[in-house]
């Protein structure tokens, strides 16, 4: 699986390296708003403690298991395990040509 924003999965691993290299900025510019639209530089700062939350949550924790779920052809919904403990349930959307977080729970 290539690690990039060309997919679903590749951009949650793609944030998932990123948190793991603790560069947090590069992390918040992979999410989106709900409704589909990109944040605004002012509303990414603003998730920096969640992300920083995360960050512990499954740092260098390797990825254990993926379950993709196709909403429609702009949608997916991914459930990630991380080092068989923890388990989060990604929203994703594609908005251009790449791929972005919208929501994210831990399951």
């Amino acid at each position: 699986m290539r690690i990039n924003r060309s997919s679903a999965v590749g951009s949650v691993l793609l944030f998932k390296t990123e948190l793991d290299s603790n560069n947090i900025p590069a992390a918040a510019d992979i999410l989106a708003n709900p409704n589909g639209s990109k944040f605004l530089a002012v509303e990414r700062v603003e998730y920096y403690d969640e992300l920083y939350r995360i960050k512990n949550i499954i740092n260098k924790r390797p990825v254990t298991w993926i379950k993709d779920d196709t909403l429609s052809p702009i949608e997916r919904k991914l459930e990630i395990e991380f080092g068989y403990l923890k388990k989060f349930r990604f929203t994703t959307s594609k908005i251009d040509s790449n791929w972005y977080i919208l929501n994210w729970e831990m399951i």
